[in-house]
C-alpha cells in the first residue's frame, strides 16, 4: 500500500516542486498491511525515472519494497549503486540504503556519505563538505579521487538527500589489493624523489 501527501503524510503542501526546503518529508511511502513502512528500492534501470517519478505513487508502486530487521524507525530507501566513483568503500552494484534527511542544509556533516538526488546528476552516494552558508555550495567528494574529481552542487538543484546508513556489499576486496596500491605508491615517490636531484641539474 502506497501512502501520498493526500493521506496525511508530514508534507508542507504550501512549497512548490521540487521540494528542496527543510522541514518536508518524502511525497510518497510503502506501508505494509499491518502499518509499518516499508524500504522501496531504487535499481539502476529505474533511476532515470526515478528523478520524475520520487513524488508519484504508480511510478513509486512499480518498484520493490522490503523491511529490514534493524531499520524500524525512520524514513529509509534503497539505491543500487552504479559506477566506482565510490570504490572501494563501495563498489558498483552495491545497495546503499539511506535515511531521509529532513533538515539537510543544516544537518549534512563534513566527510559523511549521503545519497544526493539532482536535477543535474541524477542519483549519486558521495561524502560531502556543507559550506551552504559560507559558500551556498554543497561539495560532493568520491573516495576514487584519482578518477572522480570533487566538484560543488547548488542547494536549489538538490531534490532529495538521504543519510547513508548501511550497504550491502557483494564485492568483497582482498585486503593485499590494497596494500599493494600503497607499495606502489610509495615507491613511485621514491622513484620521483631520486630523479629530483638529476632533473634540478
Amino acid at each position: 500500500m502506497f501512502k501520498s501527501e493526500s493521506e496525511d503524510l508530514q508534507v508542507n503542501e504550501e512549497s512548490p516542486a521540487p521540494y528542496y526546503t527543510t522541514g518536508q518529508m518524502p511525497k510518497v511511502i510503502s506501508v505494509s498491511p499491518e502499518g509499518d513502512e516499508n524500504i522501496i528500492m531504487v535499481p539502476v534501470p529505474a533511476q532515470a525515472g526515478y528523478l520524475d517519478g520520487f513524488g508519484d505513487p504508480e511510478f513509486l508502486e512499480s518498484l520493490p519494497s522490503y523491511r529490514l530487521p534493524t531499520l524500524n524507525n525512520g524514513t529509509f530507501r534503497i539505491f543500487e549503486v552504479k559506477g566506482h566513483s565510490m570504490f572501494p568503500t563501495i563498489h558498483s552494484g552495491a545497495l546503499a540504503v539511506g535515511e531521509w534527511c529532513e533538515n539537510w542544509q543544516e544537518d549534512i556533516k563534513d566527510n559523511q556519505i549521503y545519497i544526493i538526488v539532482s536535477k543535474e546528476d541524477g542519483i549519486v552516494v558521495k561524502r560531502c563538505l556543507n559550506r551552504i552558508k559560507k559558500y551556498n555550495n554543497l561539495y560532493l567528494k568520491s573516495d576514487n579521487r584519482r578518477e572522480y574529481p570533487s566538484y560543488p552542487i547548488k542547494p536549489e538543484d538538490i531534490l532529495e538527500v538521504w543519510t547513508l546508513k548501511t550497504a550491502f556489499i557483494y564485492d568483497f576486496q582482498d585486503p593485499a589489493d590494497m596494500y599493494d596500491r600503497v607499495n606502489d605508491l610509495e615507491a613511485e615517490m621514491l622513484q620521483i624523489r631520486s630523479q629530483l636531484p638529476k632533473i634540478t641539474k
